[in-house]
């Protein structure tokens, strides 16, 4: 454990760091007015010094009047002295082979019948990936300091029946999402040139209600353009000098999820091609729109990588309308779905693919992978409420 002394002047704006071995001293130098210390400031510095770090940061100090200087009266400049410890945790677990792996859940009470076939899914899985569906049934026994199950039944192949749940739900999900995304590309596509007669219109600054925003999208755009590998962007650019980026027929396929995302946010959400678009979806509001389709670009990346769509808590909140132009989900059943989990979106996504596409059947494919989820799963931790396919939605 390593130790860094911050001590601090409060007298100029200099900062002034001194570094002893693995010690620091880091002077700040700032007036103040009055006797009241502003703590933000010295966790603002922090996080701009240590955030990069990837370190917990453990925080203890004490305050005093600077040793040349009486407290002053409220109002007048005064001088302290603010000693702040912060101690960096250094990580130092070894790497475990698959024989330590293996040990290591059978000491925390998993039952391995079969370590070989163990072995095997450790070696293609991983296991720092497989422990993100082991920890929730997992308690800390501050006499071993391990994370033991809870209960004595749960086995190895329990857990890799949530985790092959959890991989065929993001294979469904991004499938299906794929749908929209074309929906949405073809839209953009089609209502803003036939608003405007412009092949470029996405170059147009007058579309977007925030320039700089504007600039930031066209540099995402352009880096997609560069990034293709498409015949079609080949070829324009071979044939054409100006402009310098393709057609939106062309400039578009070309564009992630993400990027689409961030042009719907940032185009004028009172223009009549988005109005247009959102209505289509059966939105009557373009900003349900917005945060509805990036709900989807996050949990479509999610899904790219490979990442755990049970039990999480995603950081985008999604608005849940109660006044959508078809059927979704009534007023009174909005007031407890968990707007940050994952059954939210999937209402979301169900809306929208049942008006774009209405031949798939995303709930009869979800019920079935629900049924292969093994003993662990319990479609509550991912806020599925236990009368959901009465909702209007799903019905």
């Amino acid at each position: 454990m390593s130790e860094i002394i911050i001590w601090d002047y409060p007298i100029s704006e200099n900062v002034v760091f001194h570094r002893f071995g693995r010690r620091t001293s880091i002077t700040f130098a700032q007036r103040r007015q009055g006797g009241e210390i502003d703590f933000s400031i010295f966790y603002s510095f922090f996080s701009k010094i240590f955030c990069k770090t990837k370190k917990d940061l453990y925080f203890c100090g004490d305050s005093s009047s600077h040793a040349s200087h009486k407290n002053s009266a409220p109002g007048e400049d005064f001088e302290f002295l603010y000693v702040l410890s912060c101690f960096v945790m250094e990580y130092t677990k070894k790497p475990l082979s698959i024989e330590e792996q293996i040990n290591k859940l059978k000491q925390r009470g998993l039952i391995i019948s079969d370590e070989n076939i163990a072995a095997k899914y450790l070696s293609n899985i991983s296991y720092y990936r497989l422990r993100a569906y082991t920890i929730p049934f997992q308690d800390f026994d501050n006499q071993t300091k391990q994370h033991i199950f809870r209960e004595n039944d749960i086995k190895f192949d329990d857990i890799v029946d949530l985790y092959s749940f959890d991989s065929r739900l993001r294979t469904l999900i991004f499938n299906v999402l794929g749908k929209i995304e074309v929906a949405l590309r073809a839209k953009l596509i089609y209502e803003y040139c036939a608003e405007t007669e412009d092949s470029h219109w996405f170059l147009d600054k007058t579309l977007y209600f925030n320039v700089d925003k504007y600039d930031f999208l066209i540099e995402k755009i352009d880096d997609d353009v560069k990034r293709s590998n498409e015949d079609f962007v080949s070829h324009y650019q071979t044939t054409y000098t100006f402009p310098e980026l393709p057609p939106a027929w062309m400039t578009l396929e070309t564009l992630s999820f993400g990027n689409i995302s961030k042009m719907i946010a940032n185009l004028d959400c009172k223009s009549k091609p988005l109005r247009r678009i959102s209505t289509s979806l059966g939105l009557s509001n373009p900003f349900i729109l917005e945060n509805w389709i990036y709900s989807f670009s996050v949990l479509r990346n999610f899904c790219a990588h490979h990442s755990r769509l049970w039990n999480r808590r995603f950081h985008v909140e999604l608005k849940m309308p109660y006044n959508t132009i078809y059927p979704f989900i009534d007023k009174n059943d909005l007031s407890y779905i968990h707007t940050n989990k994952l059954f939210a979106v999937l209402s979301c996504i169900q809306y929208i693919i049942k008006i774009i596409n209405p031949e798939i059947d995303f709930k009869k494919s979800l019920i079935k992978n629900i049924s292969k989820g093994g003993k662990l799963l319990n479609i509550k931790d991912m806020g599925f409420p236990h009368d959901w396919q009465t909702f209007s939605v799903w019905d």
